[in-house]
C-alpha cells in the first residue's frame, strides 16, 4: 500500500474546481486529496485507488462524499463564489 498527497499546480490564470466534503461540510480544491494505491495480490488481481477527503480529520471518500461547490452554492446562494478551506459549510 502506498500513500500520497495531491497537490494543485501553480498557474496564475488557472481557477480550479472546488468540492465540498459531506462528511465534514469544508470546502476543498479539486486536485487536492489523499490517494492510498493498494498494490495487486493473489487476492485481487489488479492494482486499485482510493481517494480521500484533503483533511487528515475525516475519512470520507472524495468519489462518494465530494460534491461539487456549484450545487452547494445554488442550494445557499449566501456562501463565497470560492469557498475558503477548513471553514465548515453546513447544507
Amino acid at each position: 500500500m502506498e500513500y500520497h498527497m495531491l497537490s494543485p499546480g501553480s498557474s496564475d490564470n488557472l481557477r480550479l474546481p472546488s468540492f465540498w466534503c459531506a462528511h465534514c461540510h469544508r470546502a476543498y480544491l479539486a486536485v487536492t486529496g489523499r490517494v492510498i494505491r493498494f498494490r495487486a495480490d493473489g487476492l485481487h488481481p489488479h492494482p486499485a485507488a482510493l481517494t480521500l477527503c484533503p483533511y487528515f480529520d475525516c475519512s470520507a471518500s472524495a468519489t462518494h462524499e465530494g460534491w461539487r461547490w456549484t450545487t452547494i452554492q445554488n442550494e445557499h446562494p449566501e456562501y463565497l463564489v470560492q469557498p475558503e478551506l477548513n471553514v465548515i459549510y453546513l447544507r
